[in-house]
């Protein structure tokens, strides 16, 4: 499921901006989001929008942004899942190390055939 603040992020970069830079200035400038839990059901909303030049989104503008937010979020869940299995840094500058004393600076390298495997165990959406 889509979070909200993701729905706004693909909102500002739709609109040539970031969160970070829409939220940059002087106090009082920028996005301010609040969530309440009525009967224990989140219902987040816009309290605060102080964005110069680009108009407050619709809640139904808002959801014109789902399949975009949810496919970045799966993405960062990727990225974190390859971090995890590409393992120590260290280790695979050694495998570029041993690599290149190989002579094998290609697809047949024990880094390339590692790095492909995590490409293609953890595929982005």
């Amino acid at each position: 499921m889509a979070r909200y603040y993701d729905k706004i992020c693909e909102y500002l970069k739709d609109n040539g901006t970031t969160w970070k830079e829409a939220n940059a200035g002087a106090p009082g400038i920028g996005i301010r989001l609040q969530d309440d839990v009525p009967d224990g059901v989140s219902t987040p909303y816009i309290e605060t929008w102080n964005v110069v030049g680009i108009a407050k989104p619709s809640e139904s503008k808002l959801d014109e942004y789902t399949a975009a937010a949810e496919s970045f979020h799966a993405n960062l869940v990727v990225q974190g899942d390859r971090r995890i299995a590409y393992g120590e840094i260290g280790d695979e500058l050694d495998m570029i190390y041993k690599d290149i004393l190989a002579g094998k600076l290609d697809a047949t390298g024990s880094f390339a055939i590692h790095a492909k495997k995590v490409k293609d165990d953890n595929p982005k959406g």
